[in-house]
């Protein structure tokens, strides 16, 4: 994939917003999309939990507390911001 923007969808919604965003921002020609369709439980997991993380930031957070999900591996931190950043909420890298 090419593009310096990489959008992570998980339902029709998200596809949704990525592509009036895309639309917006005239950033079609450098967005590269991944469409994911979980099937274990653990991936299933990994996809709330950052879901988690962008629904606390659109709610007004300014910062969350992770220190657990990446002890435990559950998500990894270039996989959270990835996520953020894709969801349009602003990342420190």
């Amino acid at each position: 994939m090419t593009g310096d923007t990489l959008a992570l969808v998980e339902s029709p919604a998200q596809l949704l917003h990525v592509l009036e965003w895309c639309h917006a921002e005239q950033s079609a020609e450098r967005t590269a999309l991944a469409v994911l369709a979980p099937g274990d439980p653990a991936t299933l997991l990994q996809l709330r939990s950052m879901a988690d993380f962008a629904e606390a930031f659109r709610a007004g957070a300014s910062g969350a507390l992770a220190a657990s999900v990446f002890h435990d591996r559950r998500i990894a931190i270039a996989d959270l911001k990835d996520y953020l950043a894709a969801q349009s909420i602003e990342v420190r890298r």
